[in-house]
């Protein structure tokens, strides 16, 4: 709450800061417009003005106008009686233009010709102040302006004054007066934007904050540039090629300043634009070189120079701009469209007022289009950061809570995978796994609030063991898991490092679950260098490794560290799902069909189609290493779907062939059944093989009959309406839901092995529970089937129990289509 009202107060200075600017530009063009002169903020005759007076030695006419104008590659010399109240030390001040300027005062006493020469200025000496020295009676000025440029230029009369030192230098202040104002507060905006950027410096914001330095940076460039133009500031320095140098310096850094804005503007163009710098940035230095040394260019071609600059840029980044904003239409390129044609236009009219109109005030024009158009794109850029800004904190705060876990008050696994994607390549981490086994006992039985507080303890306690400044870290990843990052060269330094933090861990759970025994776990992968990995890809190599009796175990850290055998068995896992579509095509993966016997007669009253996988290269692969690894990754629905479609091909060439079909059992996906409404595909199967249905029995797991009472139920009846059977696979392998076995219409129940591995039937405990299970699902009026069976005595009580049929070792093992094919030979089929 306190850093947001903060930002508050950070953006309200900086508007404050720009509604000065823009009441500076306000009152700039408004006194521009209904002044006349160029700054002159006073009239009167204090100082003396004297615009009589004058003669044009040319054509020998008195001045009578307010301008006169110099034309081109031409010299105009004007004359003037000096009154006899001018005093020594006086001092004449006028507006030199852009001309060579040679002043001489002629004494009435002296002869004609024998002058004294008292100032002869150089290119652009924009304010003349020099001492008149020596009071003369009747004594005449003459001042010669020659014109070396290619365009007309005018001398303002008005502004010829005669006074003190001090008089004149009063006045100076007052004619500068609105331009240093509006210079000043350009600074002190800049300052703001430069304070804005450090802002987003410390909060890590890298959008458009090298442009808004780049363009505080063409504000204070434009600052200079005005105040170097005011009448004070040829005051300033007793050198006016000093002065020059810095006024065109100003000047000419603003074309490379605004490149660089460009640049971060308009991303795509950052190439051709970079070049475009070069160029620039060479063209300046050497100009402000040849300033430096004081070279002959002329004023003229100065301008012309840095006129060019500028608007060749502004040009190039409008195109540029122009063919963005086609392509994606964002506001940010929108407006610096804009600013560039407010540049152009003013560019475009102080040129056309310079030859049209030279009587006119062309920097006036220029300096309010500037000023708008600078305006523009610093309102823009500031504007667009504020909006993304916000958004950006916003965000922040938010991941902030995502990171912030709620129950532990520390890191989070949203933190933690965050930190995955930040790890030094160059390092060796490892990360620690680790898991509270049976912390559901501890809710139940400490309480809520206190099993919180062992979270809480234990993450702080773990927490306190790492060193965070070589990048460990822990989070809570939830369900009593913690995930560490810890680094170590190998796996003996791991083991020092991590020593007292087992110890920490072992103490809090004493601590508080003493009582309770509960264990620890820890589960650990080494990620090597060079290594990326995220999160949950590294937490389950951990899981990996506890499942796997080839991990290596240490049993300082009680743990399991996953090893070249556990990597193996990754791989291997990958190369199964990378030949099972080749598999399924080439019909490797086929059904072995597994007998069901009735004990009462020996006729084979069924069978299970069991899938087998048989490769050219690697022969028969084991159901147990393949079928955990499809069933987790839903591959298994397609292996049942071809099973299914082998056993119906089958059924229909036994009938072909004359032999009456024992009822085939298969095993219905439970990817199917979660994807819903996947049964066409069986009754397409069916439909296409033309395999009669009451020879097709389809299995559900127990667990699986539960998850979803009423889709089950309702594919039941879709397979009923077909006239094939369900069977309850499993029954009493997990949990027996009797409620539910009562619902659902199965057929056939399969008791699973699991009734008879403890002792049955020596044992009178387990005999009466498979008696009295038998009788319930014979009451229930369903076939009863005992699986896994391979004891004479087993079949013997099973049999006196009128159990409907046997699936076990006893009578087979699963069998290739040959082999059960030759079982069925002799044997009654019911």
């Amino acid at each position: 709450m306190t850093k947001r009202m903060e930002f508050h107060t950070e953006k309200r200075i900086l508007r404050v800061l720009f509604g000065i600017l823009i009441a500076a530009c306000l009152i700039s063009v408004i006194f521009s417009i209904v002044t006349s002169n160029e700054y002159s903020m006073i009239s009167g005759s204090y100082p003396q003005r004297y615009q009589e007076g004058w003669t044009d030695l040319s054509n020998g006419y008195e001045i009578t106008g307010q301008y006169i104008t110099i034309p081109p590659k031409e010299s105009k010399t004007i004359l003037k009686t000096l009154p006899d109240q001018i005093d020594a030390q006086s001092m004449l001040s006028f507006y030199g233009s852009n001309l060579m300027t040679n002043i001489r005062l002629i004494p009435s006493n002296d002869a004609v010709g024998e002058t004294c020469e008292v100032h002869r200025g150089g290119d652009r000496v924009l304010n003349i102040f020099f001492p008149i020295g020596t009071a003369f009676e009747g004594a005449q000025i003459l001042i010669t302006f020659s014109n070396y440029s290619i365009a007309p230029v005018r001398v303002n009369m008005k502004e010829f004054y005669f006074g003190t030192e001090g008089q004149l230098i009063s006045k100076a202040w007052k004619d500068s007066a609105l331009v240093m104002v509006l210079s000043v507060l350009m600074v002190c905006v800049a300052a703001g934007m430069l304070i804005f950027t450090s802002i987003l410096l410390a909060e890590e914001y890298d959008k458009f904050r090298s442009a808004i330095t780049y363009t505080a940076l063409v504000l204070v460039s434009a600052a200079v540039w005005f105040f170097m133009m005011t009448p004070i500031a040829g005051m300033m320095s007793e050198h006016p090629r000093a002065n020059i140098v810095i006024l065109f310096g100003s000047y000419y850094f603003i074309s490379p300043l605004a490149l660089l804005v460009y640049r971060e503007l308009l991303p795509n163009w950052r190439k051709a634009l970079t070049h475009l710098l070069i160029l620039v940035t060479s063209i300046t230095t050497i100009v402000l070189i040849a300033l430096t040394l004081d070279s002959n260019i002329s004023t003229w071609t100065m301008l012309t120079i840095s006129h060019v600059m500028l608007g060749g840029c502004c040009i190039v980044a409008l195109i540029m701009g122009l063919i963005d904003y086609r392509k994606e239409r964002q506001e940010i390129v929108q407006d610096t469209i804009i600013s560039n044609v407010i540049f152009l236009i003013g560019g475009a009219l102080t040129i056309t007022q310079m030859f049209w109109w030279p009587q006119s005030d062309t920097i006036r024009i220029y300096r309010i289009f500037f000023l708008v158009g600078m305006t523009n794109m610093l309102f823009v850029l500031v504007e667009t950061a504020w909006k993304q800004f916000d958004d950006l904190r916003a965000e922040r705060h938010f991941r902030t809570l995502a990171y912030r876990d709620p129950v532990t008050g520390g890191n989070s696994a949203a933190y933690m995978e965050e930190e995955f994607s930040k790890l030094d390549l160059q390092k060796e981490h490892w990360f620690i796994y680790l898991n509270i086994k049976r912390f559901k006992i501890i809710n139940g039985t400490i309480g809520k609030d206190r099993a919180d507080s062992f979270l809480r303890t234990l993450y702080h306690g773990l927490e306190s063991k790492l060193n965070k400044d070589i990048g460990e870290r822990i989070a809570y990843l939830g369900n009593a898991n913690f995930g560490i990052i810890a680094l170590a060269d190998d796996e003996v330094a791991l083991k020092g490092r991590l020593m007292g933090t087992r110890y920490q861990m072992l103490r809090i759970l004493d601590e508080f679950l003493s009582s309770l025994h509960i264990q620890a776990e820890t589960c650990i992968y080494h990620i090597r260098v060079g290594e990326r990995i995220d999160l949950r890809t590294a937490t389950d190599y951990c899981l990996m490794a506890s499942e796997n009796p080839n991990a290596e175990y240490i049993a300082i850290l009680n743990g399991y560290l996953y090893n070249e055998q556990c990597r193996q068995k990754l791989l291997r896992e990958e190369e199964l799902q990378n030949m099972l579509a080749g598999a399924i095509l080439r019909k490797e993966i086929k059904p072995y069909y597994q007998p069901k016997i009735d004990p009462r007669t020996g006729a084979i009253v069924g069978a299970e189609a069991l899938a087998r996988w048989d490769n050219e290269r690697y022969g028969l692969i084991s159901p147990n290493e393949f079928i955990p690894i499809f069933e987790q990754n839903g591959s298994i629905a397609e292996i049942d779907l071809s099973i299914f479609e082998q056993v119906c091909e089958q059924i229909m060439t036994w009938i072909h062939n004359g032999k009456k079909p024992p009822v085939v059992s298969v095993n219905y996906s439970k990817a199917y059944i979660l994807m819903k409404n996947q049964f066409y595909r069986y009754q397409r199967i069916i439909d296409k093989v033309g395999v009669p249905a009451k020879y097709l029995e389809f299995e559900f797991t127990e667990s699986l009959a539960y998850d979803d009472m009423e889709q089950i139920h309702e594919l039941m009846d879709a397979i009923h309406a077909i006239g094939a059977r369900c069977a309850m696979d499993d029954f009493g392998k997990s949990y027996s839901n009797l409620n539910a076995l009562g619902d659902l219409p199965f057929d056939v129940v399969k008791m699973d092995m699991s009734f008879f591995s403890y002792g049955f039937p020596g044992n009178e405990r387990q005999m009466r529970m498979v008696r009295d299970t038998v009788k319930l699902l014979q009451d229930l009026q369903t076939e009863v089937v005992a699986e896994g069976i391979e004891s004479k005595a087993q079949v013997e009580v099973l049999r006196d129990l009128n159990v409907s049929s046997i699936q076990g070792f006893y009578y087979s093992k699963p069998l290739p289509r040959a082999e059960f094919e030759q079982f069925m030979e002799g044997r009654q089929v019911k």
